[in-house]
């Protein structure tokens, strides 16, 4: 049994097929029907199955480390089935793996014991109920635990001839912090006021020299070992500085921390696949240093749930849910990962909002669509918790696939459908998703909420926003389907258009990389603002000198007199543009006015310039997609751009995804992804459908 990734593709026992797997918690579902519920993944069309390894299950007590001792913590006799029946196996032992377990599946005594591990706020507090990753207490108890799981699962490799050939370090790296409001700064941890403490070492590390840090931060430190994180609402550029120097520095130990685990896996003589699952599309971007740390031999992943309880937005697969998929999907192809959903949901613990099969069926298909190549139904079945450890109920039941009782759950029939599906096309897994746009993106933009410099209320957080709800829904709407492109690594090829949205802070490189794509006669639409800062808040203005464009921002007066001027004047044509949310205007000169607006002063807010054998369309607004006259001007500057049509689709309400192999298939995506029935015109090249029906919530495709 093996898996290898090439060319960001799986191949599975040497053949070229998605990662399907189930996760399916030995620890939970009786032995007694283990065999019986993976015969029924089998049958699904899996060929993965994922399982935690729970400390808080396997030491119980501080020394008392128990495998086999009785049927649900017989890990053993588990993977010897799992071996039989010639199922791949990924093994997740933590040491945190969340899973409604209690301590999110550490020990009770572990914090009991050694309050000390807990991580700290920024004001000292202690938070009991979160774990500090790099503090030397903790690593030193979770190597001995690593140590006997390796003993224990070393002959079960899939080097040794066994069935696990992918093992996860730790679950949702920095977002069991995050989500519950902040990230870790216990004192031990991060060395504050030592010499040679973690944070004060980092800071010298990227700044050299003391002074260069005072230049930066506006302070009068003589020694690295002074500097304390900062605990202001103030959003000064030297505060904000100090903020993201915080963030990065934890995110870098973050780093440090799976690869302390990884070593220690191969210490012991593990040596797989090592994976990891980021907790959802908004958290990738803070995993693009992490992977870099981590090196070859390590797979990124997501979690794509789109209801976990009746406080989601949405409780069913939805065109937002689709852009969300989109993004995440980018972000993971662009950091050298096959796009895997490691936790793609096969149930929900909220069981009044339910799961429906065609919902699930959907978003299976959605993922797919935007280029999912492998996925881990969470969960497939469940069953009993160990007495005291779950969090949430006794009988971890999840709405799984198969109940906890045993039942098939009508859910099940959908998965399976999928399983067909992608058996069939496995071709799919080396297919390009075909696009007529490139949509530029920084993963600094993700985590920037904890530091973001806001100026006239634009910051990176709101170009996210922007980018999702505007650039990238206007984008699936039309003919002109986008990829995406981390602007800060990559030079973007000039075979398409590139669109750029940004706030008043670009990185360096991301401008520099801009400024390339225009010397290789690119095109580019630059939405929103012209860039004046670099990642670190300091004066940087590469885009704005070689483009040349002279803008001037509105006012807070200026913007509420113009704020009910929604006309523009666009080619002599009038489009009503409603809530176009204006940034200024910019000078005539020098450059071919687009677009004014209608107002006293006839006001330019869009307007062309060619460089060489470049073309750069500058758009000082930004907007929700919410009307056709937003799609229309999308539409029109892209064209304008010398964009080609990807798919021809008559309903904008209907997204669409073409994928090419490499061997001439064809196979096009339409999602309809609402409670109502819809159809649609679609058109190819040379090939027309016309009317093609679509049911509520159903993602159809077409073969070519």
């Amino acid at each position: 049994m093996s898996i290898e990734i090439k060319n960001q593709s799986y191949y599975i026992d040497g053949e070229q097929k998605f990662l399907y797997s189930g996760e399916f918690h030995y620890f939970r579902v009786p032995k007694k029907d283990w065999k019986k519920r993976l015969l029924a993944l089998k049958e699904m069309g899996g060929n993965f199955v994922a399982t935690y390894v729970p400390w808080i299950i396997h030491e119980p007590e501080e020394g008392n480390i128990v495998f086999g001792d009785v049927k649900n913590r017989d890990l053993c006799g588990f993977l010897d089935l799992c071996s039989e029946l010639s199922l791949n196996v990924i093994l997740r032992p933590g040491p945190l793996q969340y899973s409604e377990l209690v301590n999110d599946g550490l020990p009770k005594w572990l914090y009991n014991n050694y309050p000390e591990i807990c991580l700290q706020t920024v004001d000292g507090s202690f938070r009991e109920d979160l774990v500090s990753y790099m503090h030397p207490t903790f690593l030193k108890k979770a190597r001995i635990y690593f140590r006997e799981f390796s003993k224990i699962t070393k002959k079960y490799m899939s080097k040794n001839g066994g069935p696990v050939s992918i093992v996860q370090v730790d679950n949702e790296l920095t977002g069991m912090h995050v989500w519950r409001g902040v990230i870790d700064y216990n004192a031990e941890t991060c060395g504050f006021g030592k010499k040679n403490g973690s944070y004060p070492l980092y800071l010298k590390n990227k700044y050299g020299d003391i002074f260069d840090l005072n230049k930066a931060y506006g302070s009068d430190y003589t020694d690295f070992s002074e500097v304390m994180p900062v605990n202001s609402n103030d959003n000064s550029k030297e505060v904000c500085r100090r903020k993201k120097d915080f963030l990065d520095f934890y995110i870098d130990m973050s780093g440090k921390y799976l690869a302390i685990l990884e070593k220690w896996l191969k210490e012991d003589g593990i040596d797989e696949l090592i994976c990891h699952n980021s907790g959802g599309p908004g958290e990738n971007g803070y995993f693009d240093t992490i992977v870099d740390k981590m090196g070859k031999g390590f797979l990124l992943g997501s979690d794509h749930y789109y209801n976990l309880d009746q406080r989601w937005a949405q409780n069913n697969p939805t065109p937002q849910y689709a852009i969300k998929v989109f993004y995440s999907c980018e972000q993971l192809r662009n950091l050298g990962m096959p796009p895997t959903v490691l936790e793609l949901p096969g149930g929900s613990i909220g069981e009044i909002i339910p799961i429906l099969p065609e919902d699930l069926y959907a978003c299976y298909m959605t993922n797919t669509a935007m280029g999912m190549k492998g996925a881990n139904l969470y969960i497939y079945t469940g069953g009993p918790n160990f007495e005291k450890t779950g969090v949430t109920c006794d009988i971890y039941d999840y709405c799984a696939l198969i109940h906890a009782d045993g039942k098939i759950n009508d859910t099940y029939y959908a998965a399976k459908k999928y399983g067909e599906f992608i058996e069939e096309n496995s071709w799919l897994q080396s297919a390009k998703r075909a696009s007529s746009v490139t949509i530029a993106y920084e993963n600094e933009w993700s985590r920037s909420r904890h530091f973001a410099l806001r100026k006239d209320d634009v910051s990176q957080p709101d170009i996210i926003d922007f980018v999702k709800s505007g650039v990238i829904h206007s984008s699936m709407c039309s003919p002109y389907a986008p990829e995406m492109t981390d602007i800060s690594k990559y030079v973007p090829s000039v075979d398409k258009p590139l669109i750029l949205c940004s706030s008043h802070t670009l990185s360096e490189s991301a401008q520099k990389n801009t400024v390339e794509f225009l010397k290789n006669g690119g095109k580019l639409l630059l939405l929103s603002h012209i860039p004046e800062f670099n990642e670190n808040y300091e004066k940087c203005t590469i885009l704005k000198d070689y483009l040349g464009f002279e803008f001037e921002a509105y006012s807070e007066k200026e913007k509420r007199n113009i704020q009910n001027y929604n006309r523009l004047s666009v080619d002599k044509m009038e489009h009503n543009v409603y809530q176009l949310n204006l940034k200024g205007k910019i000078s005539e000169k020098d450059l071919s006015v687009i677009a004014r607006m209608d107002n006293e002063k006839k006001d330019v807010i869009i307007a062309q310039k060619n460089i060489g054998k470049a073309k750069v369309i500058y758009g000082a607004f930004s907007y929700t997609l919410i009307s056709l006259t937003h799609l229309e001007m999308f539409e029109n500057l892209v064209k304008r751009l010398d964009a080609k049509e990807t798919v021809y689709h008559s309903n904008p309400c209907v997204f669409t995804s073409l994928f090419e192999g490499e061997k001439g298939e064809k196979i096009i995506f339409l999602m309809n992804l609402y409670s109502g029935k819809n159809k649609t015109d679609i058109r190819i090249g040379d090939k027309e459908f016309k009317d093609i029906p679509l049911e509520p919530m159903e993602v159809k495709t077409i073969n070519l």
